[in-house]
This record gives structure tokens, C-alpha cells and sequence, in this order.
């Protein structure tokens, strides 16, 4: 919703002018409050408009009215602002502007409440035409309902006896829920023994054989674009292994013959799955494709059931209208979800979900993918007001492109479409956003951290299609192609293959450019920042070519309304490269991410000066101190998250200025000036949450490091090259009682001895290059609710402790690079919780030779352990199932 987002951010901005901290603007107080009244109103007539009963008709001509009166307010008032810091010589009109733009609010507010309660509500939802592209996969215990059956034919073609590769297609409409069923199949326990290796890709419409080859290989790196290197490597990984291969959502034969030929016919039964919508493709892929059906009326009831009550029973009084919903849905899984997941959330009473089924068009002859699109649709509409803005701009990522979540939250904070609370900050609010458009099965989970946030997500492109489709009407956001020009959006997205010269004259309330080009040359990053002046949001999602001097050019810091500034830098030199003091004027700028290739950048002391700041992600960049040019230093209250830099000095006026700090990743190297950096000041961080430090080789960091004194609110911690033995580690952390995750990496010593100490929280717990590490005690009492456990690079470790096993929450054991006696010991600990009934206990292990590994299937079957368990063997750089992603993405997350 356009207006809201307008409001919200116009309230925003009123509420930051007056906390510039250098600067007095020149506003007349009485017409600023006067604004700031009528906008809070409106505010809360929009967030209460569903219930106003206006018509389609009405409601979007006063919506429109809204938002245009609100953009041009915000356009008068950021103008105001840049001229005064730009040039010091505000527009001799300005009062009279802004007064304008009040009696404009002031007119529109007085039209709804003119209007109120005289019309009922009503939506088209036929206006908007089918969409085409890919598949999604559904998430929540009913997954797999109603496709029970599917399963198990899918598994039957996968493990019955062949002596040649099987190519498996699986073939449906769009929201059948293939990648579903794939998926499912895929993460089963007898797939996961059958196979020794499973690969996972998605195609789309739009794809890159070197991309598809980078996810069949599971690389978390750039790649050169060399196909053939790529796929020589795949074969080579592949070869005399039976494989499991799924490529999801293949729309021509051109991306089979394009990425088939990597993969070997070992004659030994490996497979490939291909889901697609195409039914032509299947059929040339296969004589029997397997084809997903739409669902009968009882497996419908059952899926809409568990997503709308989940354990709960349907009442009684809601059965026969809801089996009316769930009939007009047609069998289409996608459908069911979405609907089920809107009422799960909305009234129960039977008048509402009457009027539900009324939307629901049960024409049979309109098409199932517009069927579908008028349900989300629904969705839609009877979002609240302050989750629409947020919900159309997913509309800026790329289809199926994995969602950073929390990159997601400072994109919607940056834009201003969360509305402060006082009790909450506003990443916590966009958070519960986040999580209440999981839970319409709007967006998707697709990983999840360590304490079970969203850390990375999805949506189905029918719900994106509908994300643009809204977002261009409402003039909210446009991702400029080839079928749609520009018009007055006020957010622009330029997609791959896309370059600037496609604006040719910008929208003059540009506020958000985010470029997708694979790299962003100097001559068309000097235009970029001559786009907009008021621009808000500058995302650069690749790399930016510097070239010539070795200061960033001053007129890429001239945007002073900037919220959010995002960059990857490739340079010609090694540096340094300085980052100039004119960053200061960008007084609003809350989200600073700088990546570069390797060279030294130095950021100014002025950035300790900007207030507004609340995540500095500056990925080896090396911050001056801040300057004490008055008796009290500026604080800055909103800063949450400070990642990347390096040697930061942790002086008591730095403690001060950051008070509220809650994420904290340090490199430090130069141990001879180690005294300069206070770490024992870490203790003064009473709020800090995740904390990872990393450490150059040299020894004397050790007597640093026992310096230490963590805050007790850790959740997280990261220790590299701490120089540390385990009983100095266990001094250092013991009294961390809310820690949650733990990494560590080269401790020193023989011996772990956990004797009285017990991490009450701790759910993972990851040991890296402890080389020396031969024995280890550790019970179920030290660890009470412990997840996942991985160990990587301790050769010498014997055995895993047995009692490891008796952890009731244990779900994944992964040794990388140990001994094959730890891993033995690991498979008896787990037969042994097998035979007592925990069956959800998974061990995972990787060898650095193949002579290990077949010493281990040797021990195996010598003590007739292989039979009986769960195993697959990983090369050291395959990592697959999803809670092993979740660890790994743990560490990239702090690193």
C-alpha cells in the first residue's frame, strides 16, 4: 500500500529533523506540528481502513489521493533539507509549499472522513492476468499431505534395480507442488543412504549454466564463468559414485543438454530429477514421466485443515464453509496453503469466512494459475496496512533468488515503512513483520539459524507477479524490463543484462536505485550518483570498478538524504584507498556496506559523527578513531551492528559512543601495538548479543586474549587463533549462561576437561583446527540441549564421547578431516540411541582421502554397524542437508 508507506515514512523524516547534529533547519514549528497532526492521523485511518467499508473504486481513488499528497509533502521537505546542507540557500517559496502540501493532507484526510462507513468493501480481483515461471516449496508440518502417495512412487523409480542413469521428470502446473514433493524425496532417510552423493539446482526461465553447475557443486564462492572447468570438476565429483541429481524448474530442452553432459552414467543406478511445468520437455526427457495431480477433495480438506488449526481441530460451526473454501480452491496445493495460511490469521467467525468464500471465484472455467493468483490476491488485500509495503517490495529480488533475511529488514527500515514503537526497535518490528507474512505462507522459509529465525527465505513467483503487478499500479516500485517502461515510481530495480543508460531521464521522486549488473563500471557509478539527489536507498548488489586515484571520488557522498548505502569495490591498485570526510553530510545514512577485493580502505574518524547510523558493515576496512572535539562525545544510540573492520580500537570513548550494540565481528592483526586496542573493554557492551574476534598467528596474542572479560548477555560467540588451551577457554566462558552458539576454532591442548561447567543454552557447538586435541569428556549435563555438534581438523581426537548421544535434542553429529576411530565411535553412539528409540539422531562425515574413507565402510562392515544406520559419505567440500547449511551459514553470518 503506497499511501501507508508514504505516511509512515513522511512521520519518519518529521521526527529526525529536529536531531541533526550540526545543523538547525529553517522550518516554521507551527507548520511542522501542524503536518505531523494530520499525518499521525492519517496514519491511524489507514491502518483501520479495511474496516471502513469503501469500494474498490473508492478505496484506490482515496488511497491515490493519499499518496500523492504524502509524496509531494516528503518531496517538499527533503528538498528544504538537501538545499540548506547543499548550499545553504533554501527556495524563497518553501513556506508557502508546505503549506500547500498541508491543506492538500488536510483535504483528503477530511474526504475519508466525509466517506466513512457510507460503502462496502469489494475487489477485482480478475484484473490481473496469469503469470508464468517457476515453482516454490511449501514449508510446515503438512508439507507433505496429499502427496503421500507421489512419495512413494518417486521413490520407487529412484531405488529400483537399473544398470544405467534414470532420468525421472516430474511434470505439473504451477503450485502442484513438484519442488514439494522433490524436496521431500530428496531429505527422505532411505534417498540419503541409497545415494552417495545428492545435488540440488534450480534452473528458472533465466539461467546461467555456470550457475547451475556452482549449486550442483555446492560452492559458496564467485565464479570465473569457466563452463568447462566447472564441469569437469562436477564429473570428477561424481564419477563412480551413485549420484542423486534434482534440477528444479527446467523450462527447455537447451538447459538439459546445456548441464546433462557433466554428469557420468556410472552404471550403477544414479538418477536425475527434473521438475517442470512443460509437459513436452517431460515426455522428451522420459516415456513415463511421473505427473502431479491436482489433490481430491479429503487430501484438499486434510492440507487446509493442518495449515489453518495445525494441532488444533476445525470447529465444528467452520466445517461446512470451509470445506466450501477449500472446494472452490480445485485441488491446487498452492492455493490451499495460501488461503489456509490468510485464515489462520483472520476471524473465525462464520460471517467472515462466508465473505471469503464469496471472493473465491467458483467459475470452473477460469485458469488455474489465475485461480490462484486471485486467492493470493485475497491475500492480499486483507494484509494490514502497515505489512503491504513490505510484502510489495519483495518484488525487488530476482525469481528464486535465496532472501537474506535480515538484509530484507534493513532494506524495509531504510525505506521508513516501519512505524517506530516505543518498546521495540524497528529491525524488531520489521522482524515481527517478517515472521507475520511467513506465517500467511506468504513468504518462505527456506534456512533457519541456530535459534530458529528466518535467515534466509523465498516466494513463489505467482506471489511475486502479483507483488509487481500492484507495485506498478500504485506507482510503489517498478524492475525495469523490457515489457514496461518507467513512470512515476519511486523505487527502481535494474536487473541483470540491464544497464543505467536504460533511464534515460529518471522519475524526479526517485528514492531507492538497486542495480543488479555483474559489475558497475567507474564512468556508470559516477551517473549513478547523479540520479536523484533525494535518493534514499543505493544498492549496488556487485562489484563497482575504481580505477585511477586512491580516494573515493567526493560526488559519490553528495546524496545527504541517503538512508542506505550498499557497494562492492574491485580496484586497479592495492591501495590505500581512502574513504573521504564529505561521507559525514550523509546525516541520515543508517546502513553503510562496503565489500572491496583485498585492498587496504581506510574509513574517516567523521563516521563516529553520523547519529542516525545503525549497521556499519565494513568488510576490511580500517576505522580511525573518533576525534573528542567537546567535552561529551556524540553517541550513537541507534548503531546495533558493527562487522568486518579491522584492529578497532575498543578505547572507553568508544564504548560510550556505541552503548547499544548488539553485533560485533573484529579482525585483529600487529600484536607488538595490541595494548592500543583495549579488549578488556569489551565487558562495558552490556547489550552485545554476537561476538566473533579473529586473530593474526603470532603467539603473544594469547596474553591478550586472557585479558578478556565477555558480557554476560552473549548469545554468540566466535573465537579464531585465540591462542588459548581448553581449561584457559573455560574460565573465559563459563559464566556465559545465555550462550546459544559457540565456534572455536585452534584451541591449544590435548585434553578438554568439562568438569562443573554447564552451558544451560548452548544448541551449537562447532570445533575447528584443534589439531592437538586427543581427549574430550562431555555429558548430557554439560551440554543439556545441545542440536547440532561439528567438528573439523582434529585428527588426533580417538572418539566422540558415547554420552554425547544421551542429549535428547541432538539431531546432527558432522566430523570433517577427524580420525577414523572418532568417526567409528560416532556410528556406535548412534546405533546405540537407535536401539533405545531416538531415531532422529544423524551423522555426517567427510574424509580428506579416499583411503580413509574406505578404511572407515571397512571398520563398517567388519563390526556390522553399515546395515543398521543412516550414513553418507561427503567430500570435504560437499555440504548438504538443511541444518549442516544452517551451521555453515551460521559462521558466514559472523564472519
Amino acid at each position: 500500500m503506497a499511501a501507508y508507506a508514504a505516511l509512515v515514512s513522511l512521520m519518519n523524516d518529521l521526527e529526525l529533523i529536529p536531531n541533526h547534529p550540526t545543523h538547525s533547519f529553517s522550518f516554521d514549528n507551527k507548520q511542522i506540528t501542524t503536518l505531523s497532526q494530520i499525518v499521525h492521523s492519517l496514519i491511524d485511518f489507514m491502518e483501520t481502513f479495511d474496516s471502513h467499508g469503501y469500494t474498490a473504486d473508492s478505496a484506490e481513488i482515496l488511497e491515490t489521493r493519499i499518496a500523492s499528497a504524502a509524496h509531494a509533502a516528503h518531496h517538499v521537505i527533503e528538498s528544504h533539507v538537501v538545499d540548506q546542507l547543499l548550499a545553504g540557500n533554501p527556495s524563497s517559496d518553501f513556506s508557502l509549499d508546505l503549506q500547500k502540501s498541508i491543506e492538500d493532507l488536510h483535504f483528503v484526510a477530511e474526504i475519508g472522513a466525509m466517506q466513512f462507513n457510507k460503502f462496502r468493501i469489494g475487489f477485482n480481483f480478475n484484473a490481473y492476468s496469469p503469470p508464468t515461471s517457476s515453482e516454490f516449496q511449501t514449508s510446515g508440518k503438512n508439507a507433505v499431505v496429499g502427496f503421500d502417495g507421489a512419495v512413494v512412487r518417486l521413490m520407487e523409480m529412484l531405488t529400483g534395480e537399473a544398470s544405467s542413469q534414470r532420468v525421472v521428470p516430474v511434470v505439473g502446473m504451477g503450485g502442484m507442488g513438484k519442488t514439494t514433493l522433490a524436496g521431500n524425496v530428496y531429505n527422505h532417510l532411505l534417498i540419503q543412504h541409497h545415494f552417495d552423493i545428492r545435488c540440488w539446482a534450480t534452473i528458472s526461465q533465466e539461467y546461467s549454466v555456470d550457475n547451475v553447475l556452482t549449486q550442483l557443486l555446492s560452492v559458496n564462492r564467485k565464479t570465473d564463468g569457466d563452463v568447462g572447468r566447472l564441469g569437469e570438476e562436477l564429473h570428477k565429483l561424481l564419477w563412480g559414485r551413485r549420484y542423486l541429481i534434482v534440477l528444479d524448474d527446467m523450462w527447455s530442452l537447451e538447459a538439459w543438454d546445456e548441464t546433462h553432459m557433466f554428469f557420468p552414467d556410472n552404471g550403477n543406478g544414479s538418477c536425475v530429477v527434473v521438475t517442470t511445468r512443460l509437459a513436452n520437455l517431460a515426455a522428451h526427457l522420459s516415456s513415463s514421466p511421473l505427473q502431479m495431480n491436482f489433490l481430491d477433495e479429503e487430501k484438499s480438506w486434510e492440507l487446509f485443515r493442518g495449515q489453518t488449526f495445525g494441532e488444533e481441530d476445525c470447529p465444528v460451526a467452520l466445517e461446512e464453509i470451509g470445506r466450501k473454501i477449500v472446494k472452490r480452491c480445485r485441488g491446487l496445493p498452492l492455493s490451499i496453503v495460501v488461503i489456509g495460511g490468510h485464515l489462520r490469521r483472520s476471524s473465525r467467525a462464520i460471517e467472515y469466512w462466508e465473505k471469503v468464500a464469496g471472493f473465491i471465484n467458483p467459475i470452473s472455467s477460469i485458469g488455474e494459475d489465475e485461480q490462484c493468483l486471485n486467492i493470493i490476491s485475497l491475500s492480499y488485500y486483507h494484509l494490514p496496512a502497515c505489512l503491504k509495503p513490505c510484502f510489495l517490495y519483495m518484488g525487488i529480488f530476482q525469481e528464486d533468488e535465496r532472501i537474506d533475511a535480515s538484509k530484507l529488514i534493513t532494506y524495509w527500515v531504510s525505506e521508513g515503512f516501519i512505524k517506530p514503537n516505543r518498546s521495540s526497535s524497528l529491525e524488531k518490528v520489521a522482524e515481527d513483520y517478517l515472521k507475520d507474512l511467513i506465517d500467511r505462507n506468504l513468504i518462505l522459509v527456506v534456512e533457519r539459524g541456530w535459534n530458529g529465525k528466518a535467515q534466509f527465505c523465498v516466494i513463489h513467483v505467482i506471489v511475486r507477479e502479483l507483488c509487481l503487478k500492484v507495485a506498478k499500479k500504485e506507482e510503489f516500485l517498478c524492475v525495469l524490463d523490457t515489457t514496461q517502461g518507467v513512470g512515476r515510481e519511486r523505487r527502481i530495480v535494474i536487473p541483470e543484462g540491464k544497464s543505467l543508460d536504460a533511464l534515460e531521464s529518471p522519475p524526479l521522486l526517485l528514492r531507492s536505485l538497486i542495480l543488479r549488473p555483474r559489475l558497475l563500471r567507474q564512468l556508470e557509478f559516477d551517473r549513478s550518483s547523479l540520479f536523484s539527489r533525494l535518493l534514499r536507498v543505493s544498492a549496488y548488489a556487485t562489484h563497482i570498478f575504481l580505477g585511477g586515484g586512491r580516494c573515493f571520488p567526493a560526488a559519490h557522498f553528495q546524496q545527504v538524504n541517503l538512508r542506505c548505502l550498499l557497494f562492492y569495490i574491485t580496484c586497479c591498485y592495492p591501495g590505500p584507498y581512502l574513504i573521504p570526510s564529505s561521507i559525514s553530510r550523509l546525516w541520515n545514512l543508517q546502513t553503510l556496506i562496503i565489500h572491496h577485493d583485498g585492498v587496504c580502505v581506510t574509513a574517516p574518524y567523521e563516521i563516529w559523527e553520523m547519529t542516525q547510523l545503525r549497521h556499519l558493515e565494513l568488510v576490511g576496512v580500517c576505522l580511525a578513531d573518533p576525534v573528542l572535539k567537546q567535552r561529551e562525545c556524540i553517541v550513537l544510540e541507534n548503531l546495533q551492528r558493527l562487522v568486518g573492520v579491522k584492529n578497532l580500537r575498543l578505547t572507553k570513548e568508544v564504548c560510550k559512543i556505541m552503548p547499544n550494540i548488539k553485533e560485533l565481528a573484529v579482525d585483529y592483526h600487529y600484536p607488538k601495538t595490541s595494548s592500543k586496542y583495549c579488549l578488556h573493554n569489551l565487558a562495558l557492551f552490556s547489550k552485545l548479543q554476537s561476538l566473533k574476534l579473529s586473530f593474526g598467528s603470532e603467539p603473544e596474542w594469547r596474553y591478550v586474549v586472557l585479558s578478556l572479560s565477555f558480557p554476560s548477555s552473549l548469545e554468540e560467540l566466535c573465537l579464531q587463533n585465540c591462542h588459548l588451551d581448553w581449561e584457559e577457554l573455560n574460565t573465559r566462558i563459563e559464566s556465559l549462561s545465555n550462550l546459544g552458539y559457540l565456534e572455536l576454532h585452534s584451541i591449544k591442548g590435548s585434553k578438554w576437561e568439562l568438569c562443573d561447567q554447564e552451558f544451560f543454552s548452548l544448541k551449537v557447538l562447532m570445533m575447528s583446527d584443534c589439531d592437538e586435541l586427543v581427549y574430550w569428556n562431555a555429558n548430557s549435563s554439560h551440554f543439556p540441549i545441545l542440536e547440532a555438534l561439528h567438528i573439523c581438523g582434529s585428527s588426533k581426537l580417538s572418539q566422540v564421547p558415547s554420552d554425547i548421544g544421551e542429549i535428547p535434542t541432538l539431531r546432527v553429529i558432522q566430523l570433517e578431516s577427524c580420525s577414523v576411530s572418532a568417526a567409528i565411535s560416532t556410528v556406535r553412539l548412534v546405533v546405540e540411541q537407535e536401539s533405545l528409540g531416538n531415531q532422529d539422531l544423524q551423522p555426517c562425515f567427510s574424509f580428506d582421502t579416499l583411503e580413509e574413507s574406505d578404511e572407515f565402510q571397512k571398520m563398517l562392515k567388519e563390526e556390522g554397524l553399515l546395515p543398521r544406520n543412516r550414513l553418507r559419505l561427503l567430500q570435504l567440500s560437499f555440504k548438504i542437508t538443511s541444518l549442516t547449511f544452517t551451521i555453515f551459514n551460521c559462521i558466514f553470518r559472523l564472519v
